[in-house]
């Protein structure tokens, strides 16, 4: 019999075994998938048996909530200040914050190193800077970011860095003198970036004025719509051609906002996910862009959650992450400075959150991949990204194409 959390996902005239409380996979042909339904699974090859075990495909696993974490991350507002003005900025609606101040920066400082004292164990400081544009403050970005490298050094721990940029800004010298850097920048086929956001030409030429770096990585983010996902083949051949500096690729459906007058994505998001699953992901390969998206392994809740993770606004208010915006603030880093342990007393139902301890997510079999009533979602449709199965579809295609390696995290 199989487990409560194992999905059968007919492929042609195969099946594929998913189990949802682990994120592992079995390929079955349509006469051991038989062997499996008439409950005869002694019946089954040695090898095929062995597999089902270890893979927990044919016992209920218990589901644990990991509360282990190595790492505490911290992302840093530089201002809501833009040199562009792009149609469906989620900041349209936004009152506007000024430059981050030295003493808001020192009171981060601070919060970090207590944060380590209290807990030597931690690994990494993951650190994020985001706007407005945050290159705009070039000059006190290269403080903060030498301060909290400083810190890592004395503690012997790693530091890794994330910038969200529009482009237009040219970050060569960032790139070359920070270490562990990701840059993520936002950018689209000519006509359709020019339309919605603009400077294309100017991002391309900040783009191919850095020279690679071993421990950097440029990402770029393709902001979907109706009009312009058709165009995503054509862009990462592109892409790959023109701007071998970028490595990695993510395709965002882009939210609409009722404050955005000038802009409509007609994409439903159940269109977005399949076309991602599927289009997207063959286009993806075709460039031999890595796939970064992978099936849970176990239940663990998102950074936000994580105790002492958090996000510092330049006026020094304080949520947890992008996605819980500047009104939903509870408290500034004033507060927690000196006693980072306040932060985890004041959102405590989210840092200590068990989805397990509620009756409808204890009982639901996509618990795993759900992870529960997080603060992005106002539903449990946890299918925001992409469509289960189709996703499993587009990597055991790839995988029987030997191309699987593209799916970096599977």
């Amino acid at each position: 019999m199989l487990s409560q959390y194992v999905e059968i996902i007919p492929i042609n005239d195969e099946y594929v075994l998913f189990n949802k409380a682990n994120g592992t996979l079995i390929l079955l042909s349509s006469s051991d998938m038989k062997i499996i339904s008439d409950n005869e699974v002694s019946s089954l090859n040695c090898d095929l048996y062995l597999n089902l075990k270890e893979c927990d495909m044919l016992n209920d696993t218990e589901i644990v909530l990991n509360t282990e974490t190595d790492f505490f991350s911290i992302g840093i507002e530089m201002s809501t200040i833009c040199n562009l003005k792009c149609k469906y900025c989620y900041q349209s609606n936004e009152r506007s914050r000024t430059e981050i101040e030295r003493d808001t920066i020192e009171k981060i400082l601070i919060y970090a190193k207590k944060v380590l004292e209290l807990h030597p164990n931690f690994k990494e400081i993951s650190l994020s800077f985001i706007g407005g544009e945050p290159l705009i403050h070039k000059t006190k970005l290269s403080y903060i970011y030498d301060r909290f490298k400083y810190l890592a050094e004395d503690k012997g721990i790693v530091l890794s860095v994330h910038i969200d940029t529009n482009g237009t800004i040219p970050f060569s010298d960032i790139f070359t003198t920070m270490d562990n850097l990701n840059v993520s920048i936002s950018l689209t086929n000519k006509e359709d970036h020019n339309l919605n956001r603009g400077e294309f030409d100017t991002i391309v030429r900040n783009l191919l004025s850095i020279l690679p770096k071993k421990t950097n990585s440029i990402n770029i983010r393709y902001n979907v719509n109706h009009k312009n996902m058709y165009e995503f083949s054509s862009f990462l051949s592109s892409l790959r051609k023109k701007l071998p500096i970028c490595t990695t690729v993510e395709a965002m459906n882009t939210d609409n906002y009722e404050y955005n007058k000038g802009f409509r994505n007609q994409l439903t998001n159940d269109e977005y996910i399949k076309w991602k699953s599927t289009k997207a992901i063959e286009a993806m390969i075709k460039c031999n862009y890595p796939i970064a998206f992978s099936l849970s392994s176990g239940l663990k809740l998102c950074y936000a959650y994580q105790p002492y993770s958090c996000k510092v606004f330049s006026d020094g208010a304080v949520t947890l992450c992008d996605s819980m915006f500047h009104d939903k603030s509870k408290t500034n880093i004033d507060v927690i400075a000196n006693n980072p342990q306040k932060l985890n007393e004041i959102y405590s139902e989210y840092k200590n959150y068990d989805p397990l301890l509620e009756d409808d997510c204890k009982n639901c079999k996509d618990i795993v991949l759900c992870g529960g009533h997080i603060l992005c979602r106002n539903t449990c449709e946890f299918q925001t990204k992409y469509d289960i199965d189709l996703f499993i579809k587009s990597y055991v295609k790839a995988f029987k194409s030997g191309k699987s390696d593209c799916f970096v995290n599977m």
